[in-house]
């Protein structure tokens, strides 16, 4: 028997967040990836947000669309149209919000398949919402992927059939030709342990606690700077902190920076105080730079980070035992170089993009088989 060659899928990404965060990264690299492959992929997100322009820059067809809750009229009928226009296999949700939109739409858009990408490890039972929330995952998706074994297994215990769940980490590259910045370019010492951290400056990525051990180390790493990339609406807070607890001078807040990866090459440390994280694409990040990793051990990230051999991982809200993990780290080079080593092979081997996107179009591929639509557009 001659197996039929496969066709080209049509997919319709649809993503609702405004900021640009490591999940948006993730969905325009896996558009990207996929017309590069001879798919047709569109992504329908917020007018003109970061995530439209960074979408086209790269060379993805943008859908401008005003979204602003699950069961917003407006959006349902505009995705309407867009559905029944372009005639897609695949409609795959990057955000709740999106879920409840194509959940609501695709039964009336050609009935396409629906595919959600989970990338928070908290319930979807939300509290007060009568139980509504779950069951627009129920009944509005096909296949849910999980980027980590721990949101696999939230929404598996949340009730979502486990013949319906995949597990596609997050994929990054490794660095090919680095764009180096030098220290004097950001103003800072000569010499010293640099110690970094790219966040979205809010109480779930806990760096109020990565500051409480910063501040811990001052003695072992007197000349050690704390490099903050990112912003949020706890920045100003953080910044209060820095000051209160003495730091001035020694922790630089970089902002949001569109050069991370140029950044990440000047730290010798990076560290991860999250309260929650799914996985952790900006560790991911750190690590395919061949950098060595103090994280605390949250949700996904000891999927990522390999205690003891690519990184040290402690407690959450657990300062003291942060700083210990970083003062470790900067006081052996040796150590340094052996965990950032053995990480970016780590993120080499599984955390690619090109392991992502395959994963994520092996779901595509079981879901439209299960529809008798294996081979592509209708």
């Amino acid at each position: 028997m001659v197996e039929r060659p496969e066709r080209r899928l049509r997919v319709l990404h649809c993503n609702t967040q405004w900021r640009l965060r490591g999940g948006e990264e993730q969905t325009i690299t896996l558009a990207e990836r996929l017309i590069r492959q001879g798919h047709g992929s569109r992504l329908v997100c917020q007018p003109e947000s970061p995530v439209a322009a960074a979408a086209r820059e790269r060379g993805v067809p943008v859908t401008p669309l005003r979204m602003r809750a699950d069961a917003d009229p407006f959006a349902v009928a505009s995705l309407l149209k867009v559905l029944r226009k372009g005639r897609y296999d695949i409609v795959h949700a990057h955000t709740s919000h999106a879920v409840g939109l194509l959940a609501l739409s695709a039964p009336f858009g050609g009935w396409p398949a629906r595919v959600h990408t989970r990338r928070i490890a908290r319930s979807v039972r939300r509290p007060g919402a009568l139980g509504m929330n779950r069951w627009k995952y129920l009944l509005g998706t096909d296949a849910c992927i999980g980027i980590s074994r721990a949101v696999v297994r939230q929404l598996g215990e949340d009730g979502l059939p486990e013949d319906r769940l995949a597990l596609v980490p997050s994929g990054v590259d490794l660095p090919t030709h680095e764009t180096h910045l030098h220290r004097a370019d950001l103003g800072l010492p000569p010499r010293g342990l640099i110690i970094g951290i790219v966040a979205h400056l809010e109480e779930e990525k806990g760096v109020d606690i990565l500051l409480d051990a910063f501040a811990r180390i001052g003695r072992s790493q007197p000349s050690s700077t704390l490099l903050i990339v990112g912003d949020g609406p706890d920045r100003q807070a953080l910044q209060d902190r820095s000051r209160d607890l003495g730091l001035d001078g020694r922790v630089r807040f970089l902002g949001l920076r569109q050069d991370v990866g140029s950044i990440l090459p000047l730290m010798d440390v990076y560290a991860s105080a999250s309260r929650r994280e799914a996985l952790g694409t900006s560790i991911l990040a750190a690590q395919a730079h061949g950098l060595p990793v103090a994280a605390t051990r949250v949700g996904g990230v000891a999927e990522v980070v390999a205690d003891g051999r690519t990184g040290l991982l402690v407690p959450t809200d657990d300062p003291e035992s942060l700083a210990a993990a970083l003062d470790r780290l900067g006081g052996d080079r040796s150590l340094r170089r052996r965990l950032g080593q053995a990480g970016r092979a780590r993120v080499a081997e599984r955390f690619s993009t090109d392991r992502m996107v395959a994963g994520t179009l092996e779901v595509y591929r079981k879901v439209l088989a299960g529809r008798g639509r294996q081979n592509g557009p209708r």
